[in-house]
């Protein structure tokens, strides 16, 4: 059996564009910055292995595989595989 989830959250942020857009970007920074990633490992140029821990007491190891990269719209895409089997996407617009 196989169960399907959607996620959705609003960040909001008072920084430019261009550089959130970066951050994001930049999987291999993801653990400087994002409390819950606990271990980014670079596979290739498009998959990174990524382990991520919140308040569930286990830590999921996944493998992010790039998607979409379109600055010009905002718009970031991985695939998910590992524990997780999915999508996660990014979609920035200055409001």
């Amino acid at each position: 059996m196989t169960t399907a989830y959607r996620l959705d959250n609003l960040w909001g942020l008072r920084a430019p564009h261009w550089r959130v857009y970066a951050a994001l970007a930049d999987v291999e920074d993801y653990d400087h910055w994002w409390l819950q990633v606990r271990g980014v490992h670079r596979i290739d140029g498009e998959r990174a292995r990524v382990r991520i821990r919140s308040l569930l007491p286990y830590t999921l190891d996944l493998v992010l595989t790039r998607a979409v990269q379109d600055e010009a719209r905002g718009i970031l895409r991985v695939d998910i595989a590992g524990d997780l089997q999915g999508w996660s996407a990014w979609q920035l617009s200055a409001e």
